[in-house]
């Protein structure tokens, strides 16, 4: 977990001010320029639907807004959003359509991509009226385009992307057995050796 607090400066402007965040990533994209990613992960769990000081909050909206705070700090103002990018980690059955979905698991039938709350709200932000309804305290001080820039930066990544991306051969057969055992037991797609 990381705490963003430690970053922010003294005044701030978004609601609460602090977040736990599972991962910040920084570092340079393909052209050199700086990246941050700030990535939420779930694995069974849900997203909280409310939060310590603005109870009618959801924690994706409050992880955004602390990142906004953190990317417009610093004299960058509104250029520093570019730099900017939101993940939510989860297991792929949970991934919706608009995300480009769920894969191979045998709880498909059972509609898990509707099963969550953050299933509702990533497909919300995907659309930057949904951003602003929960965020109106940015109102006046993002544009239009700091608005689209952020939904365009909402992105959805699974478990199993990553341990997909892993070398087979890195795993020993014993290794392999207990991971797929791991993820077939919960009804989640297993990539074949």
């Amino acid at each position: 977990k990381v705490e963003l607090a430690k970053k922010l400066p003294r005044k701030r402007f978004s609601l609460e001010g602090n977040t736990n965040l599972d991962a910040l990533i920084s570092g340079k994209d393909a052209a050199d320029q700086p990246i941050h990613i700030f990535i939420e992960a779930k694995f069974l769990s849900d997203i909280s639907p409310d939060v310590s000081y603005v109870p009618v909050r959801n924690q994706i909206a409050r992880n955004i807004d602390c990142a906004i705070e953190l990317m417009m700090g610093n004299g960058k103002g509104r250029e520093g959003l570019k730099d900017f990018w939101f993940v939510l980690l989860t297991p792929a059955m949970f991934r919706t359509q608009k995300f480009g979905g769920n894969t191979g698991s045998p709880l498909r039938d059972l509609g898990p991509d509707r099963s969550r709350f953050y299933c509702y709200k990533m497909d919300e932000y995907l659309d930057p009226a949904g951003l602003i309804a929960d965020l109106p305290h940015w109102k006046g001080r993002l544009k239009p385009e700091d608005w689209r820039l952020i939904s365009s930066h909402i992105r959805w990544l699974t478990f199993e992307e990553i341990v997909d991306a892993v070398e087979p051969s890195r795993f020993t057969p014993e290794e392999w057995k207990g991971y797929t055992a791991f993820f077939e037991d919960r009804g989640m797609h297993v990539r074949q050796r």
